[in-house]
């Protein structure tokens, strides 16, 4: 698995008829959201310490082993640890990263139900990112990003479904931005 923004915008890669993406048998997604994302950080400040510690460490973990090959980790990871080498697809582990995202983000919905200055504080940083990421989805940066990361060494027609893809992208990140941007009004309002 790469890092790519499918944690972010929803279908960046594609689906199973309009798959993109450099791995042949993609049945799964590594979309989060950004509205999740953003309460996942606020949740991070959680006042219950040790078990926000341990999930952070479980999420980073199991993100750097879903990330593969992507990472000099995943290197020392499969000489080190038994029976690695024998495992197939590593980014099959990134649901562990979206329990601990959930995770994260429960405990920030329990910030802004208490409404802790915080998430007043991560209003402003949630809007300015909201709007970047509008402003950036809406220009097609996003559908450029597609296709620039289309396999066409492997696969040469998979350039023609990230192009064909442009505009849902485009919509798919003009709606996280808009979800994003209502978490941070509600923030704020709080």
């Amino acid at each position: 698995m790469e890092p790519h923004p499918e944690f972010i915008i929803a279908g960046f890669t594609g689906d199973t008829a309009d798959y993109w993406g450099s791995n042949p048998i993609k049945l799964h997604s590594e979309y989060l959201g950004l509205p999740v994302i953003a309460l996942a950080i606020l949740g991070v400040g959680d006042r219950r310490r040790r078990l926000v510690w341990w999930m952070l460490g479980i999420g980073g973990l199991f993100l750097l082993i879903a990330l593969g090959a992507s990472t000099p980790f995943y290197h020392l990871w499969w000489a080190v640890m038994p029976y690695v080498k024998k495992t197939r697809a590593p980014g099959m582990v990134f649901f562990i990263v979206a329990f601990c995202t959930a995770m994260f983000a429960a405990f920030g919905v329990d910030r802004l139900e208490r409404r802790e200055s915080a998430a007043a504080k991560h209003a402003r940083a949630w809007l300015i990112a909201a709007g970047a990421i509008a402003l950036l989805g809406l220009v097609g940066v996003f559908g450029q990003l597609a296709q620039s990361m289309a396999p066409v060494e492997i696969w040469p027609q998979r350039l023609a479904v990230a192009i064909a893809r442009g505009s849902f992208i485009r919509l798919s990140a003009l709606m996280g931005a808009v979800a994003l941007a209502g978490v941070a009004l509600l923030a704020w309002g709080g």
